[in-house]
């Protein structure tokens, strides 16, 4: 990025909404949130003024998943239904997945568990209609496992746990692994008679 800096006054619009980005990505990677957020803004500024919906909707939903990190989830649910909405008329059903499963997320973390349900009960639904895509299922079946199992609904809880195993066997990271494995050996615990494998790898993660 550095290597850009000379060139910036010449870069117009476009470019420079795809460096914004970069650099948006780049700080996010780097765990400095504000940054990131800061340029995801101005990246938006400009898609705006290009009239680029795509990249207006795309980047606000960055923008909401830079807010979730930073715990503002106040801020991060009206971009969110903002995003959703607009997959929703488009009949982008792909990418309602992922709004429906990361709205969801927010509300409960906002403890607004109606609400929370209401969007996981709408993913699980697409689900059916036959939308794929592993990484966020691993997100919605882990969270959902969860949260039946603080509510002491064991049965539903090692549904959703035992749902989970065929998209982490599939593409799951070794990070994911590791974050089932800590929300579900609680559940587990309940059933099984051995769970020292699962401990075993819950302490090296805390490691």
């Amino acid at each position: 990025m550095e290597a850009l800096k000379p060139y910036r006054s010449s870069l117009n619009d476009t470019l420079t909404k795809s460096y914004y980005t970069l650099l948006a990505q780049v700080f996010y990677q780097k765990g400095d949130f504000q940054k990131a957020a800061d340029y995801y803004l101005q990246t938006i500024k400009i898609a705006e003024k290009l009239k680029d919906s795509m990249a207006i909707i795309g980047n606000y939903g960055n923008l909401s998943a830079i807010y979730s990190s930073m715990d503002e989830e106040e801020k991060a649910v009206p971009i969110k239904k903002l995003s959703l909405d607009y997959y929703i008329r488009q009949k982008n059903d792909a990418y309602a997945f992922i709004g429906e499963v990361s709205l969801a997320r927010s509300y409960a973390n906002l403890k607004e568990m109606d609400s929370a349900f209401y969007h996981y009960e709408n993913a699980l639904k697409l689900k059916e209609k036959g939308v794929s895509n592993p990484s966020v299922e691993i997100i919605l079946y882990t969270n959902l496992g969860e949260i039946y199992f603080e509510r002491g609904n064991l049965k539903k809880s090692l549904y959703f746990f035992d749902l989970c195993k065929t998209p982490l066997a599939a593409i799951g990271t070794e990070e994911q692994r590791l974050m089932y494995i800590i929300y579900s050996t609680p559940a587990y615990n309940e059933v099984k008679a051995d769970i020292s494998p699962e401990i075993a790898a819950i302490k090296k993660a805390i490691t």
